[in-house]
């Protein structure tokens, strides 16, 4: 290689090397300012724009944020009157099959897959080997279960991408919606269910999985 061609490989490379370094930058920089867009909403916004949908007042929803960290992700989780409900931890090393950890009215849970080829989750509250809920995450629907698939919650098919909502049901058909995205943040996710129908800890899990 000539002098001329290995300046000019030189040249390139440098170049390819601070356009990477640049974009790295401005994608942090994007992240950071949609994290704090998401984190600015609040349940008026989110009432405003989905009321049509909503089977009632009550609702809970979430916003991922912290998009940027190294080790973990989160998603903040909220009522209808703007309450922090809890923050879901998703590290992005998997370790002993943790795939989430939450803190929820005073007790620590954690999202499990019990083994590396299944499809189904299991919620578990920090150091108890019970199964409180567990999800199973087929390819056209996930479907919830109280305990270890012991009894059917509901299932939420799958929607394509431009669903505004994915229904959730019941063996009484339709129940409620979970909502996907709004205006500000395609990320947002708003779970409604008539009073009732649910415990928060359900909900909970169901935004969480």
């Amino acid at each position: 290689m000539s002098n001329d061609e290995w300046t000019t490989y030189v040249a390139v490379i440098g170049g390819l090397v601070l356009f990477t370094a640049i974009m790295s930058v401005v994608a942090v920089r994007l992240r950071k300012t949609t994290d704090a867009a998401a984190l600015a909403l609040r349940a008026s916004d989110v009432a405003a724009q989905t009321r049509e949908l909503l089977a009632g007042p009550g609702f809970v929803w979430a916003v991922w944020h912290k998009t940027t960290g190294a080790a973990a992700l989160e998603m903040l989780i909220r009522n209808h009157r703007d309450e922090v409900l809890t923050t879901v931890v998703t590290p992005t090393v998997v370790l002993d099959g943790v795939l989430k950890r939450f803190a929820f009215e005073g007790k620590q849970y954690e999202i499990r897959k019990p083994a590396i080829m299944t499809n189904r989750t299991h919620l578990h509250e920090v150091g108890r080997d019970d199964v409180l809920l567990s999800a199973e995450h087929a390819t056209f629907k996930t479907t919830f279960f109280q305990g270890d698939g012991s009894q059917l919650l509901f299932n939420v098919p799958s929607g394509s991408a431009l669903s505004r909502f994915l229904p959730v049901e019941s063996g009484d058909g339709e129940i409620g919606k979970l909502i996907v995205g709004l205006r500000q943040d395609s990320s947002v996710r708003i779970l409604t269910l008539p009073a009732g129908r649910s415990s928060l800890l359900e909900q909970v899990f169901v935004l969480a999985s």
